[in-house]
C-alpha cells in the first residue's frame, strides 16, 4: 500500500492536472476549478471537523428505505452554513450555525426537517442523519455537475 504522503501527491498533480485541461477547453471555469472541495487527506492538519465549502453528490435513504440521489452546494457566510440540495428536480435550501470544535452540525430545512452532519468518513465524504430516521452522505463533486 502506497504511503498517505504519496497518494496525495499523486491526486494532487492528477487533479491539478485535469482541472487545469478542463479550464483551457472551456468545460470549466477557473472560478469553478478552485471551488472544487480538497480531499482530506491534501489537508496538512489532518481530517477536517467542519463542512467544507464546496459541490457535493448526494446519497440518501429516507426512513421507509427508498434511496435518493442529487447533489448539494455548501456555503459558509458570517457563521453560517447555508445548503441547497438539488434532489429529483426540487431545490432544497437548508441553514446552519457553524459549530465550535468538534460539535456536530446541524442544518435546518424550514418546515421539513433537520439534517445533522456528526462526522467526516474519510476522504472529504461526510455522513448525516435527516429527519425521523434517514441518512445521507455528501461526496466531494466536482463543479461541472448541474
Amino acid at each position: 500500500m502506497l504511503p498517505r504522503e504519496m497518494v496525495a501527491d499523486i491526486y494532487k498533480t492528477l487533479q491539478a492536472s485535469l482541472l487545469a485541461r478542463a479550464v483551457a477547453l472551456g468545460i470549466i471555469t477557473a472560478k469553478q476549478s478552485e471551488e472544487m472541495p480538497t480531499p482530506w487527506f491534501m489537508i496538512k492538519a489532518g481530517s477536517p471537523s467542519q463542512l467544507r465549502q464546496g459541490r457535493y453528490l448526494v446519497r440518501g435513504q429516507n426512513p421507509d428505505l427508498s434511496k435518493y440521489y442529487g447533489f448539494a452546494e455548501v456555503d459558509k457566510s458570517d457563521g453560517e452554513y447555508l445548503v441547497t440540495w438539488y434532489i429529483a428536480e426540487r431545490e432544497i435550501k437548508g441553514h446552519g450555525q457553524v459549530p465550535r470544535g468538534n460539535e456536530p452540525i446541524r442544518l435546518s430545512v424550514p418546515g421539513e426537517y433537520e439534517v445533522t452532519f456528526s462526522r467526516e468518513a474519510g476522504m472529504g465524504i461526510y455522513e448525516a442523519s435527516r429527519g425521523s430516521g434517514g441518512i445521507e452522505r455528501f461526496i466531494p463533486a466536482s463543479p461541472i455537475i448541474h
